[in-house]
């Protein structure tokens, strides 16, 4: 939030920044405490995906979009 009303005052839409000091939150949470999609469900998710190539104007722009939020990756650390 504050990058982002910073942007806004330096833009000129906003006259100050309503959330300088404001600090963030300080949660530590281990790697391992984060859960991942195994091969499978990651493939059923990636498959409910529509193909952009068979969408046109706005909906292939949809579905572009949706494939590209998603990393592609399946490194895991």
């Amino acid at each position: 939030m504050r990058r982002f009303y910073e942007a806004a005052r330096n833009a000129g839409l906003r006259a100050d920044n309503p959330a300088v000091g404001v600090k963030s939150p300080r949660v530590r949470q281990a790697t391992e405490d984060f859960k991942y999609l195994c091969d499978d469900q990651l493939a059923q998710f990636l498959a409910a995906i529509p193909d952009p190539d068979q969408g046109t104007g706005p909906e292939k722009v949809k579905r572009l979009r949706n494939l590209l939020v998603i990393p592609q990756s399946r490194g895991r650390a």
